[in-house]
């Protein structure tokens, strides 16, 4: 197995989604309303991805199709699946005219099987894209406001779902057995704190049956982050099981946390102890190594903080740190370092003793 490239990371992400197990699962756990129970989710099928615009037979299509019955209606669900890596502001015309076209699509489906049923669609974007998800979920939320209110019982179109990874994995840090397929995927693909991994894994072993499609696609994303973070390919095909992979991976996260704080410790007491040769010629060589040493620590502790926070946590921790040194502050550092979630936990904590 080679390095995986951006393109093939893409192809194994939309696999996770085309498991029948992970779709039924982002209904009920996402829709979450009273009518999902009248799915019969055995009926569950792949639709086709492309549809012809009328008139001048050109063809759009979604990135998944999906389409499951309703027990006791006369009713079929189509979920229509968009997976965005960026935000994009023109999504609502972008469903509108997507739905439109497998309304019409689904249509001539009915007609074909004679069945009688009808068809609602439902449109899910999945965001995998950093930040907030900032565009409108429907036509109607971008002319509220300007709109003439008589105008807009017109103008209401298709509003959708949206799934947001990065918002939905933080929900799901704390796991537990009963965790939902997708969350502890989620989960998964968004953790890096290598004893939240292996419970990820454990709650997804549990949960995915031993020929799941997705069982296979979360064991070949996990072999690929890990040949990403500097594995070798040969060692990682050898760990070929969804606990393995999932031991690995994890492994893999201790060894680059342990990589990022020796980084840090060796590079602050180099430049400390060199400040503190230097103040020894003047001030004599004892107290300027025992500076030294403290202004290293302290500078070793900034910038840890800094590759696990980021440059704002690291230069506030900084002021704070100010006359805060020694062996105690040290050893409280590291603890707080590997268990704060957050930098404003870490500043606070530290500001506080």
């Amino acid at each position: 197995m080679a390095g995986t490239k951006h393109g093939e990371r893409d192809r194994l992400y939309k696999r996770f989604y085309s498991d029948a197990a992970v779709v039924e699962d982002i209904v009920r756990e996402f829709v979450n309303a009273a009518w999902v129970e009248e799915l019969d989710f055995s009926t569950l099928r792949k639709l086709s991805v492309e549809v012809v615009a009328p008139g001048h037979g050109t063809t759009r299509r979604t990135d998944m199709a999906w389409q499951v019955k309703f027990r006791d209606r006369p009713l079929h669900l189509a979920l229509l699946f968009e997976f965005q890596s960026t935000v994009d502001h023109g999504m609502p015309a972008r469903v509108l005219v997507e739905t439109a076209l497998f309304y019409e699509e689904l249509a001539k489906s009915a007609k074909k099987e004679r069945d009688g049923a009808t068809h609602v669609v439902l449109p899910i974007v999945v965001k995998s894209a950093e930040g907030k998800w900032t565009a409108p979920l429907g036509v109607a939320e971008m002319l509220v406001g300007l709109v003439p209110e008589e105008l807009m019982e017109y103008a209401f179109g298709q509003r959708y779902l949206l799934l947001d990874e990065a918002a939905e994995a933080k929900k799901a840090r704390n796991l537990s057995g009963a965790s939902g397929l997708v969350r502890a995927g989620l989960a998964l693909r968004y953790e890096d704190d290598p004893e939240r991994l292996e419970r990820a894994v454990a709650v997804l072993d549990e949960l995915l049956g031993e020929q799941s499609v997705a069982r296979r696609e979360y064991v070949a994303w996990l072999q690929s982050q890990a040949i990403d973070s500097g594995m070798s390919a040969e060692l990682v095909e050898r760990m070929n099981t969804l606990k393995e992979a999932g031991a690995m991976y994890a492994n893999r996260w201790e060894q680059r946390k342990q990589e990022w704080l020796g980084q840090g410790r060796t590079e602050g007491q180099r430049e400390g102890e060199a400040r503190g040769r230097r103040e020894g010629e003047a001030r004599g060589q004892r107290e300027g190594e025992a500076r030294g040493r403290r202004e290293g620590e302290a500078r070793a502790q900034v910038e840890m903080a800094r590759l696990k926070f980021g440059d704002e946590t690291a230069d506030r921790l900084a002021r704070v740190l100010r006359g805060k040194s020694g062996p105690k502050r040290a050893a409280e550092m590291a603890r707080l370092l590997l268990e704060c979630e957050t930098g404003e936990e870490l500043v606070a904590k530290i500001d506080r003793d």
